[in-house]
């Protein structure tokens, strides 16, 4: 019997998700999780495979799966999205063991766990044209990335200084060297386009205390 967590904070998609997978006889779903403090809970009952969305509150996938590799290096782990990301698929697939879109069919899911429970790789076709025929992601350092997150919270060139310990001439130079990367020309357009293509989060503003 396979043992499955299923990790994502939209309730529907998991009851979805779990629903396909109990209905495997092969297949067991020990647990769900919604937010990160859930996750480091049910992740207590060490499961085969954990099913993981790349963004919940307390948890973001590109930071914390290392973590969880390092800390449970026997269970496999599988991203479950719904952003048809080219920067997520580019970054997380060196780190899992599978990854699919929340579009695919429900039998993808129960596929993907049995193969990666062999020690096998799964990456849906969505996921390796976004990963392997789109355009590269741009490389921002992580000072730029700083910057950036910080002006999409709406804070002006002196209050992003005064956060990061740094010049307001130094915040403008990242900037620019961001814009010269993302092939933008301002702020605003340098923070929409690392929004799009997922450098940054769209809902950075509701990440604030």
């Amino acid at each position: 019997m396979i043992r499955v967590v299923v990790a994502d904070d939209h309730p529907l998609t998991r009851e979805g998700v779990k629903k396909a997978l109990d209905e495997k006889s092969d297949i067991k779903v020990v647990g769900e999780a919604g937010t990160g403090p859930e996750l480091q809970a049910v992740l207590a009952r060490v499961p085969d495979v954990l099913l993981l969305d790349i963004r919940m509150p307390g948890f973001d996938a590109v930071g914390q799966v290392p973590e969880l590799r390092a800390r449970s290096p026997g269970m496999k782990i599988i991203i479950m999205t719904a952003y048809e990301s080219e920067f997520y698929a580019q970054t997380l697939m060196a780190h899992v063991d599978g990854y699919l879109l929340k579009v695919e069919r429900m039998d993808a899911f129960a596929t993907a766990v049995r193969e990666v429970s062999k020690g096998r790789k799964y990456f849906s076709d969505r996921a390796l044209n976004l990963a392997f025929n789109s355009p590269e992601v741009p490389k921002l350092s992580d000072r730029e990335l700083e910057v950036l997150k910080l002006a999409a919270r709406g804070l002006k060139t002196s209050a992003i200084a005064q956060e990061l310990f740094i010049s307001s001439r130094t915040v403008e130079t990242h900037i620019q060297d961001a814009c010269h990367k993302l092939g933008v020309r301002g702020r605003t357009a340098a923070v929409a386009q690392a929004m799009e293509i997922g450098l940054i989060s769209a809902g950075m503003r509701e990440d604030v205390p």
